[in-house]
C-alpha cells in the first residue's frame, strides 16, 4: 500500500491494477530470493561435508576467511573499494551508486573488476 501512496503518477481509477502489480512482483522477488538462498546452503552443505562438529569449525574458519579477504580490498582501486565495501554492507549496486554519485553502470563495472580481483587474490593464496 506504501509503495501505491507514494507513487507520484497515481491515477486512481487504476489503483487496483497497480496493487495486483506491486504485490505479484515482491513475491516474485520473494521467492528468487529464498531460490537463491537455498542454492547458497546447498553449496555450502556441499563444502562442510558431514563431519561432526564441522559447523562450528566452517563458520570460524568462513569467518576468519572473509576477515582477510576484508583486509585485501586495500589492495584495490579507490572507487573499486567504495563499491565493494558498500555492497558488504548490505547495499545494492543502485544503492551504492547513488551514495557514491556515480551512474549505475559504473558501480557495475567497478563492483565486477573488483570481485574479479578479489577473487583471483582469494584462489592464489589458497594455491600455496
Amino acid at each position: 500500500m506504501i509503495r501505491a501512496v507514494t507513487f507520484e503518477a497515481l491515477d486512481e481509477r487504476r489503483v487496483a491494477p497497480l496493487l495486483t502489480t506491486i504485490a505479484l512482483r515482491l513475491c516474485v522477488d520473494y521467492q528468487r530470493r529464498n531460490v537463491r538462498d537455498r542454492r547458497l546452503l546447498g553449496r555450502l552443505g556441499t563444502l562442510r561435508g558431514a563431519e561432526p562438529g564441522s559447523d562450528e569449525h566452517s563458520r570460524v574458519v568462513e569467518r576468519d576467511a572473509a576477515h582477510w579477504l576484508l583486509t585485501q580490498t586495500d589492495g584495490l582501486g579507490t572507487r573499486e573499494r567504495e563499491v565493494i565495501l558498500a555492497r558488504a554492507n548490505g547495499m545494492s549496486t543502485a544503492e551504492a551508486a547513488h551514495a557514491l554519485s556515480i551512474t549505475h553502470k559504473s558501480a557495475e563495472s567497478a563492483f565486477t573488476r573488483a570481485r574479479s580481483r578479489l577473487r583471483t587474490i582469494y584462489h592464489e593464496e589458497m594455491a600455496r
